[in-house]
């Protein structure tokens, strides 16, 4: 039981090597640990205490990696006494890492372990976003989110990949004691050396490549002015304060439409504090206030005539055309309500929150001339393989309207944040990125944050956006097929070896 609590808080000071800490220092001391655990320990110990091992690791890790996830259950009244799905969402997650602590023990031989523990674990991490409950947030690719240089391995390895070399680079300390103490040096010290090459030889490349990239011949400037209200979540329905909300974004609007360059105005999710219906002229009169060179882009709630279909939307709005993305990845219990069929008690809880219809549009929008737009609404943008699609690979921008809010005050606005980052990284997209609360910014294809408010400020920014044209080849997802068979690889390479090796010492 002792070696479950110290996992507990093992894991539980991992999750500051994540944004907003980055306090890498202790992950080179606790993620080795946890390493040294599961592999060494693990010949000795029944399976239920295999299982445990990780598990216990993954529940400290994910209790104080997700503390905000609590906080959308507590802003609403009808929600508060359900908060307790947060934990069990938790407890679901840290099972994942007891399934890798199991795996892990069936193979004996400890070099094969070392070679295939950064595979499983990742394949683990594959398997956690795309079963059940699909929730690709908190991926360790994100460790490296604030590291300029190691992030830009994104383009071409994908978010897996780069989880695959932050847990290459915590494996390293482990190797280091193994070179010191342990037997077979020349195995550690080759392996120690194999990671140094593959983090140093990406690295240089893809630093390298982005010269090319930097270098390119600029061809328009769109001035970009982002717009973060800041309403508390609690007033943002308010009947009593609508009307001077919307007040105050037409004027913003109008201050900001006269223009001689192409100017693009962007606003948050739900920014437009009314629901838009099909024969509804709000639309008309916020178009009637722009010129021909500005474009507005805000969140509203679409609905029909009858009010009985509701959907998140993207606005695109001009002085020529209306168009429109309807959010096509909702939040459980947020926006949909997940097993309705089987848990049909839960509607007296969710039935104001939970009316939301997936959207099916392309997602893809036309800004100025060439210049077109991937649209994403709040947490679209961390389901990294559903971003991008033959319809949006040569676009230039990331747009991503959000409202933090849900999020709180503490790690979960700046997860997202920086989540967002790798986004415009792995693709080679400018974000544009606007939050009712939370943080608004706007990031260039390096990853370089050009502007971003402070959390929850109120503010409106103007920033000139120079645009290239250049395609990026690693702007699609072909990198998460070659990726997936290089785990495939090492996956199969392990068992076979474990098979051959059954009965014999290497």
């Amino acid at each position: 039981m002792k070696i479950f609590i110290k996992l507990f808080f093992c894991g539980g000071l991992t999750s500051l090597i994540f944004p907003p800490f980055f306090i890498t220092p202790i992950g080179l001391l606790t993620l080795p640990y946890f390493f040294w655990v599961i592999i060494e320990r693990s010949n000795q110990r029944k399976l239920l205490n295999k299982f445990g091992e990780g598990f216990f690791f993954g529940l400290g890790l994910n209790l104080f990696l997700f503390l905000w996830l609590k906080n959308p259950f507590l802003i609403e009244d009808h929600t508060r006494e359900l908060f307790f799905l947060s934990y069990l969402l938790v407890f679901y997650l840290s099972i994942y890492y007891g399934i890798f602590s199991i795996i892990l023990s069936f193979f004996k031989d400890l070099r094969i372990k070392l070679i295939l523990l950064p595979a499983l674990f990742v394949s683990i991490e594959i398997v956690k976003t795309k079963l059940f409950i699909a929730f690709p947030w908190g991926l360790f690719g994100y460790v490296f989110s604030n590291q300029i240089y190691l992030l830009q391995n994104v383009k071409f390895i994908g978010t897996y990949g780069l989880s695959y070399l932050v847990v290459i680079t915590f494996l390293l300390p482990l190797l280091f004691y193994k070179i010191m103490y342990g037997t077979n040096k020349i195995f550690y010290f080759s392996y120690s050396l194999i990671i140094f090459m593959i983090l140093g030889s990406l690295t240089i490349f893809s630093n390298l490549n982005y010269q090319d990239y930097s270098n390119a011949q600029k061809k328009q400037i769109v001035d970009v002015v982002i717009y973060q209200n800041n309403t508390p979540q609690i007033e943002k329905w308010d009947p009593k304060k609508m009307n001077k909300r919307m007040d105050n974004l037409l004027n913003f609007i109008q201050d900001n439409s006269k223009n001689k360059h192409n100017t693009l105005l962007v606003l948050s999710e739900t920014e437009i504090p009314y629901f838009i219906s099909e024969d509804n002229d709000l639309l008309s009169v916020i178009q009637s206030k722009l010129d021909a060179n500005t474009v507005v882009v805000s969140g509203a709630i679409r609905t029909n005539s009858e009010n009985s279909v509701f959907y998140n939307t993207l606005y695109k709005i001009s002085s020529e055309e209306i168009e429109f993305f309807d959010k096509k990845i909702l939040v459980p219990f947020g926006e949909y309500l997940p097993l309705r069929n089987f848990l049909p008690f839960l509607d007296m809880f969710f039935k104001k929150s939970s009316e939301f219809i997936s959207g099916n549009n392309i997602r893809s929008l036309r800004l100025f001339n060439d210049i077109n737009f991937i649209p994403t609404i709040c947490y679209e943008n961390i389901f990294f393989e559903n971003i991008i699609d033959k319809y949006n690979l040569d676009h230039q921008i990331i747009i991503n309207i959000t409202n933090d809010a849900w999020f709180g005050r503490y790690q979960g606005p700046y997860q997202h944040f920086y989540q967002s980052i790798v986004r415009s990284v792995e693709y080679g997209k400018y974000l544009i990125r606007v939050s009712n609360n939370g943080i608004s910014a706007i990031v260039d294809p390096r990853g370089r944050i050009l502007y971003s408010s402070k959390l929850n400020e109120r503010i409106s920014y103007r920033y000139s956006l120079h645009i290239n044209n250049q395609n990026n080849y690693y702007s699609n997802n072909d990198k998460y097929l070659i990726f997936n068979v290089f785990l495939f690889l090492i996956l199969s390479l392990s068992l076979l070896l474990q098979i051959f090796l059954k009965n014999e010492k290497l």
